[in-house]
């Protein structure tokens, strides 16, 4: 078996949930921390490195706020089989706003180009939702933070699900000047205040960054949030262990193995995979994000397929 054979079933990091369970390629199960991140309601902060899956954790979470664990749309449920399937009991209905700040940002060339398509992109999430905003505030909107508050004041209490995704995005890219920095916070504080004064309109809020929460410098506007970037229960939340690989990548495993050691697939022993880990974990060492557990380290699933398709050649 080739890796070129094997290589559709890798999925990268960014790839959607939604896409990459209806293709049948590899979902590393990651329902049980998705279970705990959404038991929470109150605002939640989670760092990790580019193409560590984040994107794809969010995504997740919005699939299940939006159509629970069970069959819907004359179609099977796409968490059959994971760990959430028999731990989720909400039935719900939610409305799921998801900003991907990365998306959002990437053709502005000023910190108010963003705030803009930030503006566009929920005044459209209201129209499709049929939340009537004021005329005037959607025909001539002044600042991001008055048409999002606007917006919450017109939901129900604990009916909103929030994620943000690659919220330090404006910031790293628009921080090399000085003028568009201060836009930027003004803007990030805006919006976070503006959750923490709204907290009864929401059922959920995650937030992704590549930038460690205190960096973002949102003074009392990050007060209610939750930063779980180094909490041990959430270590392994995005990337891969080594068990994990072990136990979803056995074919990839051992055709790796066997390419290095010239054998065929079918005989690779146990010790030749387990080499084949120690090999990756020298090259690539992982991250270990709980300080009191440097032992538990995960690896980016960019590097694993980049490290698998090396391995094969």
């Amino acid at each position: 078996m080739t890796f070129a054979k094997l290589e559709p079933k890798l999925a990268p990091g960014t790839q959607p949930f939604v896409q990459l369970r209806k293709a049948g390629a590899v979902y590393v199960d990651k329902t049980a921390y998705v279970y705990e991140l959404a038991l929470n309601e109150f605002p939640q902060f989670l760092m990790r490195p580019p193409h560590f899956g984040k994107s794809t954790l969010l995504a997740t979470i919005e699939e299940l706020f939006r159509h629970g664990v069970k069959p819907y749309d004359n179609h099977p449920s796409l968490f059959m089989g994971l760990a959430i399937e028999h731990l989720w009991h909400d039935i719900g209905h939610y409305l799921v706003l998801h900003l991907d700040f990365n998306e959002l940002n990437s053709d502005c060339t000023t910190a108010s180009a963003f705030e803009r398509h930030l503006m566009n992109y929920v005044t459209s999430f209201c129209r499709e939702h049929k939340i009537e905003l004021a005329k005037k505030l959607v025909a001539e909107p002044q600042r991001f933070r008055e048409l999002f508050s606007a917006m919450l004041e017109l939901v129900p209490n604990r009916s909103l699900v929030l994620l943000i995704d690659n919220c330090d995005v404006p910031l790293l890219y628009h921080g090399a000047n000085e003028q568009e920095l201060v836009i930027c916070r003004l803007l990030m504080r805006g919006i976070f205040s503006v959750i923490k004064r709204h907290s009864n309109k929401f059922r959920c809020v995650v937030v992704t960054g590549e930038t460690s929460f205190r960096k973002l410098d949102l003074d009392a506007a990050g007060n209610s949030f939750t930063d779980l970037s180094f909490e041990k229960g959430f270590a392994a939340c995005c990337g891969y262990t080594r068990a994990e690989l072990k136990q979803y990548f056995v074919p990839q495993l051992r055709s790796a193995a066997a390419f290095r050691v010239d054998c065929a697939h079918e005989v690779v022993s146990a010790e030749q995979v387990e080499a084949l880990l120690d090999e990756l974990e020298e090259g690539y060492e992982g991250f270990a994000f709980a300080p009191d557990a440097p032992q538990l380290k995960v690896y980016s699933p960019e590097a694993v397929q980049r490290f698998l398709g090396a391995a094969m050649t």
